[in-house]
């Protein structure tokens, strides 16, 4: 790949529908994105000690003509990562960022039940919300987390989209995104909605042991995909419904409403996407 560097980074937000643009643009032929979707790398705790060598090696069977693109989530995982639009910016400061930002509070649902799915919740969602500092509140404080960003980058460098409109307008949204790219529109199939169903099943502990023994791993290789996740999908067992109350509710809009507001006077968002914020 040279010295060609990357030309736009999806950085979040988490459950917000990234998993379905990544696959939306990775139709276009003028667009190179990293495999895996989630490189981690300008994140000090996971890959950046892996090096450029190792990064720009995800995209080295790209061709001339393509823009090079990535899609991390946590690179808006404020308080828990720090330091990473500031490396972002050392990397490139002339990279393309596209936030994708979905109604906070259903952000913070799908995240928790993203969270039980892999066994790692150990409170009720309602004392989870309540933590001092709770990821599932952190996360979709959108304000608090492009703020970061604006300390380095211009605000023409950053596109941010409601998940919302993405997944009910993917035409027209994806349009928009291709024109922040400098792309023409082409004709993209939009029939599918990607989504983690990790938020309807939980795994089992049988299920991890099938996941993480060696040998198990061994056999997976050697077995067809299908019949691997087929006997998988087996050991796991479904989630219940997350029903909040009220009272969550109103706790979790009075938590999110100053940074909202912030962000849909700084960035016109569209409120008709998420109607609880209007009053």
């Amino acid at each position: 790949m040279g010295e060609r560097k990357v030309d736009f980074m999806i950085i979040g937000a988490m459950k917000s529908a990234t998993t379905s643009l990544h696959a939306y643009l990775n139709q276009h032929p003028r667009i190179f994105l990293s495999n895996p979707k989630e490189t981690d790398f300008f994140i000090e705790e996971k890959n950046l000690s892996k090096g450029l060598d190792w990064y720009h090696g995800l995209f080295k069977n790209a061709d001339q003509s393509q823009l090079l693109g990535e899609a991390t989530t946590s690179y808006t995982k404020l308080p828990d990562f720090t330091g990473v639009a500031e490396r972002i910016y050392k990397y490139n400061d002339k990279v393309k960022l596209i936030y994708l930002v979905r109604n906070p509070i259903e952000r913070a649902i799908s995240h928790y039940r993203h969270s039980q799915g892999f066994g790692r919740v150990d409170l009720p969602f309602e004392k989870e919300i309540r933590q001092d500092i709770s990821k599932y509140v952190q996360y979709g404080r959108y304000s608090y987390q492009i703020y970061e960003y604006l300390k380095y980058f211009d605000k023409n460098q950053i596109l941010i989209v409601q998940s919302e409109k993405l997944i009910s307008q993917p035409k027209q949204t994806l349009a928009e995104i291709l024109e922040f790219l400098g792309l023409d529109s082409i004709s993209i199939d939009v029939s599918g909605v990607f989504n983690n169903s990790q938020e309807k099943t939980k795994r089992t502990k049988f299920n991890k042991i099938l996941r993480e023994n060696v040998f198990i791993k061994v056999f997976k290789r050697l077995t067809p995909r299908f019949v691997t996740t087929a006997y998988l999908k087996l050991t796991e067992k479904k989630l219940p419904n997350l029903m909040i109350t009220p009272d969550d509710e109103i706790f979790l809009k009075t938590k999110f409403k100053e940074d909202v507001n912030t962000l849909m006077d700084e960035f016109h968002l569209d409120l008709n996407y998420w109607p609880q914020w209007e009053n």
